[in-house]
């Protein structure tokens, strides 16, 4: 049976599910902030334990993973694996309410799930928006808790990988649309900040999509943000949304899907029509958890020393 009312604050027992980046900002700061974290990986994991943290290995089928929740016990659980396969997600909340498990946070931390546009361009939220729906059913029945967390685009990796088509090796970007769209955005740490604060105020946030990202920007603020930091003047590009939803469904068309959804998701971001900043802007939840807003230069700050310093004897960044 699970744990009725019990306090997270004074019972920290965690399982994390995902070997990843974002994993790992949770992991961290729920260390950090005295939590007993349990990290399930699906791949063998070679990582040492902490005094907070200790790795898992579960192929996640009910066989496997509910006698190692049974023998945990946690207070929570978190995914952060495989948000868009309905079918796997579905199956993890099944056996964690088999196994006693009383509070579940799902595998969003990116865009507004409960955005239609978002939902319709990109198959895979449409399943996390099912995963939603299906969580919303089980609380009203009473045998789970759950809490979905947006966070907006992982904006430093984003930088870091190119991926939002500005890049810091050639000091250019590719901004879609007119720069001046609002998006929201969070860094990987930003990640970690906001699982703790949703942890620590659970009788806030229980059985709620809550909207926590570290900040709001748009194209243009983040190359000016760039060219400050890195002391150089930028290549700018602009390219209309239409225009590269009109490339993304060519690149499908020619066999590359993956480079055609790339560009929808980036599509996202600038277009106006999408709206991914409104519920974001309408929401009061950063404020109810005390949760203040990142600062856009000292990410993009971080962003560049980590590209400079990367991998270099003498940089502690990793």
């Amino acid at each position: 049976m699970a744990k009725e009312n019990a306090d997270l604050r004074s019972s920290k027992v965690v399982v994390l599910l995902g070997a990843n980046r974002i994993s790992s900002s949770i992991a961290h700061a729920l260390a950090h902030g005295g939590y007993d974290v349990y990290i399930v990986a699906q791949t063998k994991e070679s990582s040492s334990p902490t005094p907070h943290t200790t790795y898992h290995h579960s192929d996640l089928s009910p066989t496997s993973f509910r006698p190692l929740l049974e023998s945990l016990n946690p207070d929570l659980l978190i995914s952060t694996t495989s948000g868009g396969n309905f079918d796997l997600q579905t199956s993890i909340i099944d056996t964690a309410i088999s196994a006693g498990v009383p509070r579940f946070i799902p595998a969003e931390f990116s865009h507004d799930t409960s955005n239609p546009e978002i939902c319709e361009r990109l198959p895979p939220h449409k399943e996390r928006e099912r995963v939603i729906d299906r969580l919303r059913s089980l609380a009203s029945e009473g045998r789970i808790e759950w809490c979905g967390i947006a966070t907006g685009v992982l904006l430093d990796y984003g930088l870091l990988s190119g991926d939002l088509g500005l890049e810091l090796k050639w000091q250019s970007a590719t901004i879609h649309g007119d720069g001046a769209q609002d998006f929201p955005a969070s860094s990987v740490d930003w990640i970690g900040k906001a699982v703790v604060a949703a942890a620590e105020h659970w009788e806030v946030v229980r059985n709620q999509y809550i909207y926590l990202n570290g900040l709001v920007t748009s194209g243009d603020e983040v190359v000016s943000t760039l060219e400050k930091a890195t002391g150089q003047t930028w290549e700018v590009g602009r390219v209309d949304v239409e225009d590269t939803l009109r490339e993304a469904e060519q690149r499908i068309k020619r066999g590359f899907p993956d480079a055609g959804m790339f560009l929808v998701g980036r599509s996202v971001l600038y277009d106006p029509d999408v709206n991914a900043v409104g519920a974001f802007l309408r929401s009061e939840d950063k404020r109810k958890l005390g949760l203040e807003d990142e600062s856009l230069g000292e990410l993009v700050e971080g962003v560049v020393h980590q590209y400079r310093h990367h991998g270099k004897a003498d940089c502690g960044c990793g």
